[in-house]
């Protein structure tokens, strides 16, 4: 299964649409740029990724995007964990 199939069954789960609150471009992009970037996407950024869902781009790919972006690998501490891995019980 590709991450882009992946991300395509994360996004029609019922907590997406729950966290979302719907699964129109705008809703996608704004739940998406939350987790990422920890708050609400400026007017400016906000039309940018509605414009590149509009223009062809699926929720999918911009869920993969944004979770192979440099800002989410800081978030979740990728070198440390990569370095360190999870400890599990």
């Amino acid at each position: 299964m590709s991450m882009t199939q992946v991300a395509e069954l994360a996004l029609n789960t019922d907590i997406f649409l729950q966290l979302a609150g719907s699964r129109d471009n705008a809703a996608v992009v704004t739940q998406l740029y939350r987790s990422v970037v920890g708050n609400n996407p400026p007017a400016n950024d906000l039309n940018t990724f509605v414009g590149l869902l509009t223009s062809g781009m699926s929720q999918a790919d911009l869920l993969v995007f944004a979770a192979n972006s440099e800002t989410n690998a800081q978030k979740i501490v990728l070198v440390g964990l990569a370095q360190t891995g999870i400890e599990f019980a």
